[in-house]
This record gives structure tokens, C-alpha cells and sequence, in this order.
């Protein structure tokens, strides 16, 4: 994480990031720069440990690109024309490499995927949750404990009253979780 050399992604085709030359209309979003090497190594710990310390660059909106593609169809256009990118903020990143470090050295002699599943539900924080229950919908890496019997009994509660009283975006995919069910995947 203290590598903040840029290094382009290439070929990424329809992978939406803020260092994409091109939005063709539909595509993967990913909202943090990941040219460069510190923010993809927080991306990556960001997603596995359910936290949010920060990485994520907070400029591309889903709303803005479907915006665009209503009005420009899949026609292909500069993403800086589609979203107003800037360069990485350097502070911000530090400030995200610091906050990771801290949570690591008062949490990681004693972590777990599965409880950092759980209290990802039960924070206050939408990016959190989102992550979470994106895991819990399509995720296919492991995370020792969690099983049907675990589901059912730890989260699936957390995830009921989320889809009462959670935001809307957080809602609707706790929503979408309860209806299509977990499964256990290989």
C-alpha cells in the first residue's frame, strides 16, 4: 500500500474506473483509481475485509452514466467527457493507507472474514453493507464459518432489517438477497 507509482491497467475493456479512457455505455464499475498500485492494493483489501478505509475515488456515479447512455446510446465517448475525473487526491490516499494500518494492528491478530461479514451488516456505513451483501449474493471465495446453518442464524436477521430500514440502495440489494436466497457456492 505505500506504492503510490501509477501503473496503467491495460486492456480493460469494459471495466469503468476513473483512469478508463473510454465509456462505451455499459460496463463494471470499479470506483477507484487503479493505476495506481497503493489504491488497487486497498481496493483489494477493502473488498476482502468488508471495511472502508477510504481508497474509493468517489467520482464515478451510476446514476450520471445511465444518464449519459440514455441520452448517447452505447456510443463510445472519452469518460472525462461522461464524468468529470481528477487525479488522485495523494493526502486522501494517505490518509486511507493510515486508517488501513490502524484497523490492522487493533484487529488483526484476532480477524475473521466471517466477522468482519457480520459487522460489515451491522455498521452504519452503506459502502459496507453493500460490499457485504454483494459477498453474500455472488461471492465464490471462501470464508471459513459461513454455511447455511450460520447464514441463517448470524445474518439473515441483520439482513431483514436492512431491507426495512437500511438506505435504498442498501435495501434493495438486502431485498434481492432475501428473494433470491443464499446459496453455498463452490
Amino acid at each position: 500500500m505505500g506504492d503510490d507509482t501509477r501503473v496503467p491497467l491495460t486492456d480493460t475493456g469494459d471495466l469503468i474506473y476513473p483512469g478508463a479512457k473510454h465509456f462505451y455505455g455499459h460496463g463494471f464499475i470499479v470506483d477507484y483509481d487503479l493505476d495506481v498500485l497503493a489504491v488497487r492494493a486497498g481496493w483489494v483489501l477493502e473488498e476482502l475485509t468488508f471495511q472502508d478505509f477510504g481508497f474509493s475515488a468517489g467520482q464515478i456515479r451510476e446514476d450520471v452514466l445511465l444518464r449519459d447512455t440514455a441520452v448517447h446510446g452505447f456510443e463510445t465517448r472519452p469518460l472525462n467527457k461522461v464524468v468529470p475525473v481528477r487525479s488522485p487526491e495523494k493526502d486522501r490516499i494517505q490518509a486511507a493507507i493510515t486508517a488501513a494500518r490502524n484497523w490492522w494492528d487493533a484487529n488483526g491478530a484476532r480477524w475473521s472474514r466471517m466477522s468482519a461479514l457480520e459487522e460489515a451488516l451491522r455498521s452504519a456505513n452503506a459502502q459496507r453493507q453493500i460490499r457485504a451483501l454483494g459477498y453474500l449474493r455472488y461471492g465464490d471465495t471462501i470464508c471459513e464459518g459461513l454455511d447455511l446453518d450460520s447464514y441463517a442464524a448470524r445474518l439473515q436477521p441483520v439482513v431483514r432489517g436492512l431491507s426495512k430500514t437500511a438506505p435504498p440502495d442498501v435495501s434493495e440489494q438486502a431485498k434481492l438477497l432475501l428473494r433470491d436466497g443464499f446459496t453455498m457456492r463452490p
